[in-house]
């Protein structure tokens, strides 16, 4: 986008609408949103396969099986991080810069649509995951309506925790320079590290931000940490990330 662009519409509004049309252009929201249906589908009635119909009915709190609306935070981990892979190489950002003057805005715009971009994968996920959970009841013959009186509160929660999982995969895009080993450690960490850490280490797992998004997905974690503290510690994590990112954008990154 040129100069002209940038000083008629504002740096902020440019930005993000750049950003907009590189993500409506790719292919990487519509491989993230098309693969969370599967994802969780699997995940939520994989576990049930073995459940009574008449356990399932009468247990009161059946609607934390949700819990699965959270498994589009890995999808968008992955799409906040291939968000900036061409950017990166074709010194995108360093052109926005050097249009703009203004480096904080240029990254802000992408912090937003990555933001927007994950919300979107986290519906798509709590959609699918409660749709296969009624389609599941229905099939043996179980009554939705236990589902009814928390259901939302896992929604909310993988919707919120994908949108803020695509903001840190962007985060470490800038700070891994867009390596795929970096984005590899970062996914082996979040699936196979956080799984095998509250065994030997509960008191530690409940800080990270895996532990977060169980709490995001359950309310309350096995070890005490419920909603509210669990979204407050995925945004401090996120703020985290994005102000180490902020800082180890270099000159020599940046320039056009």
């Amino acid at each position: 986008m040129s100069v002209v662009a940038y000083r008629r519409r504002g740096a902020l509004r440019a930005s993000v609408g750049a950003e907009i049309t590189r993500i409506r252009t790719g292919r990487g929201l519509l491989v993230a949103a098309s693969a969370c249906p599967l994802i969780a589908a699997i995940t939520t009635v994989g576990p049930l396969q073995s459940v009574p119909p008449a356990a399932l009915q009468a247990d009161p709190e059946a609607w934390r099986l949700l819990s699965t609306a959270t498994v589009g935070a890995g999808p968008a981990l992955v799409l906040g991080f291939l968000s900036l892979a061409g950017d990166h190489r074709h010194r995108g950002l360093g052109a926005e810069v050097a249009a703009t003057g203004r480096r904080d805005v240029v990254l802000a715009g992408r912090v937003l649509v990555a933001l927007a971009a994950g919300l979107v994968v986290g519906v798509v996920a709590a959609a699918a995951a409660l749709a296969a959970l009624v389609l599941w009841y229905a099939a043996v013959g179980a009554s939705t309506a236990v589902l009814l009186p928390g259901g939302w509160l896992p929604m909310a929660g993988g919707v919120l925790a994908s949108g803020l999982a695509a903001v840190v995969g962007l985060a470490l895009a800038v700070l891994g320079r867009c390596r795929t080993w970096v984005l590899v450690l970062a996914l082996l960490w979040y699936f196979v590290g956080e799984a095998v850490l509250p065994g030997p280490l509960p008191d530690v797992a409940r800080w990270t931000p895996g532990g977060a998004v169980t709490a995001l997905g359950t309310s309350v974690t096995p070890w005490g940490l419920d909603f509210g503290a669990g979204l407050a510690l995925l945004a401090g994590w996120t703020a985290f990330a994005l102000v180490l990112a902020r800082s180890s954008l270099t000159r020599w990154e940046l320039r056009p």
